[in-house]
């Protein structure tokens, strides 16, 4: 592929993933400032428990009717309208302390995660080819972990106190809207489908319990990594190290194992993904026995192939549907994601707290050697779908055939 011809095909991604990247900046701090808030303020823990679980509930229903929101007003409209809607909330909620109005609005500020996540997962699903699925999922990996994780350094240099603790999201989140409007408008036909998980586990279950692992792993890290950090006595600098590498660490391997992917086929990367991530969260259950230095490094490892399970499932998923039915993937499979972010955190909190910490990998190992099977079992039924390494000469560009996704 030509230097102008590689250009153009990410030409009609970059501005979304800007827009994307801008917008999770602010939500990766305020998804922590909201605890530490919350928390200052005189909310009991089990009180600041249940708003934190409320984002997720919101993020589960907003999966729900995002497709439809795509079908009526479109891929650009609808980033932009999720994006001024946390303007809103945001604002609401720097005016209030009331228990039940932090429910509510943060169940819908993660209705609007959703629609952030779903709207970008299908804009990059839609302009890809077989042979750039892998790399434009990557992009949404990227843009995800890596504005999330510069946002916790947001937290150090503002006053939760201060107005500008809400401000900034506010201010982040209004920038969002700017670079996807030079977007012209989309014209995917995007047709509702009825979500019926059931169908899509028969007929994709290693790609579907992918999505769903995925989110108890990564999320159930988000959550309780501090606490496993400070149960095994860690000081609050080495927690914030662990957490922050964690996470950048989660970007290293996204573009490469996304191109590995789309080079030697998902089923097989994914396994051997799975297959590493069970050995790295086994050894990490060992952790009393390693040295600081180890538990660091095996963490940024951890966090390295983990975070690409999800991309790796969606795109996996995605390969057994005609391109028209990415939105109905996507949306399905954020509500498993969703659903594994829920679940993950109670799974791995009761033992951590009743057992010994180092039930928090061991929980992560249990569920990789579940998925592990899963698609050992599927790879001996169905041979992974081979993915060209180039388009034939019938298939258009992205492009050609979304030139109405080209800035003005």
């Amino acid at each position: 592929m030509s230097l102008q011809r590689h250009f153009s095909s990410y030409r009609c991604v970059l501005l979304p993933v800007i827009s994307f990247a801008i917008i999770m900046l602010g939500q990766g701090y305020f998804n922590t400032f909201v605890s530490i808030k919350l928390h200052s303020t005189g909310f009991e823990t089990i009180t600041v428990a249940f708003v934190v679980a409320a984002y997720f509930i919101g993020l589960v229903i907003g999966s729900f009717v995002v497709e439809t929101l795509l079908s009526i007003v479109g891929h650009t409209q609808a980033f932009t309208l999720c994006a001024c809607v946390n303007v809103v909330t945001t604002t609401l909620l720097s005016l209030t302390t009331t228990f039940w109005h932090w429910l509510l609005f943060r169940a819908l500020m993660g209705a609007c995660a959703a629609g952030l996540f779903i709207t970008l997962q299908s804009w990059l699903l839609l302009s890809s080819t077989p042979d750039t699925k892998g790399k434009f999922l990557s992009l949404y990996m990227i843009s995800l972990n890596g504005a999330q994780g510069c946002g916790q350094f947001l937290l150090k240099a503002i006053d939760i106190d201060h107005p500008l603790a809400f401000l900034s999201f506010i201010l982040l989140a209004a920038l969002a809207a700017v670079p996807i409007s030079l977007v012209k408008r989309s014209n995917w036909i995007i047709t509702p489908v009825k979500k019926n998980l059931l169908p899509l586990f028969k007929e994709v279950p290693f790609g579907v319990l992918g999505c769903l692992i995925a989110g108890m792993i990564v999320n159930g890290f988000h959550t309780l990594g501090p606490i496993f950090g400070s149960q095994i006595h860690l000081s609050m600098s080495q927690i914030s190290q662990l957490m922050g590498l964690t996470i950048l660490g989660g970007i290293c391997l996204q573009w490469p194992i996304g191109h590995l992917a789309d080079r030697l086929g998902r089923l097989k990367t994914l396994l051997v993904v799975t297959a590493i991530v069970l050995a790295i969260t086994t050894i990490l259950s060992l952790h009393a026995l390693l040295p600081y230095w180890l538990l660091l490094l095996l963490c940024v490892l951890f966090g390295a192939f983990s975070f690409t399970l999800y991309p790796l499932s969606i795109a996996y998923t995605c390969d057994r549907f005609p391109k028209e039915q990415s939105v109905y993937i996507a949306g399905s499979l954020m509500v498993l994601y969703g659903l594994g972010s829920i679940l993950g955190p109670i799974m791995s909190a009761f033992p951590m707290q009743h057992l010994h910490p180092s039930m928090f990998f061991l929980n992560m190992a249990v569920l990789s050697f579940i998925l592990l099977a899963v698609g050992l079992w599927k790879m001996r039924k169905v041979p992974s779908v081979p993915i060209l390494p180039t388009k034939t000469p019938s298939d258009p560009s992205p492009e050609e055939e979304f030139k109405e996704a080209e800035p003005f």
